[in-house]
């Protein structure tokens, strides 16, 4: 069977279908199935979809081409958390170039290589700047995966939801993004466990995190906002759940951010404020507010 060929005449977005009983040589139609994901990526436009039927695929992904912000391209299992992709020791799913704007949806992602590569790394392929907003792999959703490893975020406007992230304590930290290309990310609805360092770690000049509703435990820091020798700006930090960490939450150099309505439980610190502004004011109207009147950052409730 031929696979089919896109033209400048097509207009309408594709869906190619994944089986593991299927064949790259397929046409990859709902009867004539790929047998790889990768042969799928290989061949997706903005607006197309790769359908991927329930089972263990071994092998290692890289998403090759970008979508668009009004057409992104999908990968979906057919019911959450039903397909596998366990890489061996290789990087279980990487970006290539300047790759943008995808939406994967219900995947078990296995990775093995807790040293070099993160399991899952949006950020490979692009230039690399510490100050520079422009650049980054952006435009990407993480959504009803369980991560058998890590994730790594060079970029902006990227979402993760409803995923649980398992570090085994074998990988330092669970969620990451950095640099100042990595704004408008959002963690929210996730389950993250077993990371010896940090559960979600947001470092130098990153801007407009939100963090929420997360259940986070059995880490060394739950989260850290980290500034370090540079600011980070404009977290929110709320309806979250911290268990057994060593830390809840650290604030390093953290401007403008607002802490609210986390539970904390069995920490040996709570929430460690540090290198910002000279002191703070306390407001006692009800509950216990806490205000730094120089970083005009909020801790409360």
């Amino acid at each position: 069977a031929c696979v089919p060929t896109r033209t400048r005449t097509t207009l309408l977005p594709m869906s190619y279908h994944v089986s593991v009983s299927g064949n790259d040589a397929n046409a990859g139609t709902s009867s004539a199935p790929f047998k790889t994901i990768q042969k799928c990526l290989n061949l997706v436009q903005p607006g197309d979809t790769c359908q991927v039927l329930g089972g263990t695929y071994n092998e290692a992904l890289t998403l090759k081409t970008s979508g668009t912000a009004s057409l992104p391209i999908t990968i979906k299992c057919e019911s959450i958390k039903a397909c596998t992709v366990n890489s061996g020791i290789a990087q279980t799913l990487g970006t290539s170039n300047h790759t943008h704007y995808y939406t994967i949806d219900g995947f078990r992602f296995i990775g093995n290589a807790v040293t070099n590569y993160a399991t899952l790394y949006f950020g490979q392929g692009t230039i690399w700047s510490a100050t520079d907003k422009t650049l980054g792999n952006n435009g990407f959703i993480l959504r009803n995966c369980y991560v058998e490893g890590n994730l790594k975020f060079y970029g902006h406007d990227n979402l993760v939801e409803n995923c649980e992230f398992n570090g085994k304590n074998l990988w330092d930290n669970g969620v990451q993004d950095w640099y100042a290309t990595s704004y408008n990310n959002t963690y929210r609805n996730n389950v993250i466990y077993s990371y010896p360092y940090r559960g979600i770690w947001s470092m130098d000049r990153t801007d407009n995190i939100l963090i929420e509703g997360n259940s986070i435990r059995d880490s060394g820091k739950c989260i850290d906002a980290d500034g370090a020798g540079t600011p980070v700006t404009r977290f929110t930090i709320k309806n979250n759940t911290f268990t057994n960490c060593d830390m809840g939450i650290e604030l390093e150099n953290t401007f403008e951010s607002l802490v609210e309505w986390n539970v904390f439980k069995n920490q040996n610190l709570a929430i460690h404020v540090s290198g910002t502004g000279n002191g703070p004011d306390f407001f006692t109207a009800g509950k216990i507010e806490w205000r730094d009147k120089d970083t005009h950052t909020i801790i409360r409730n």
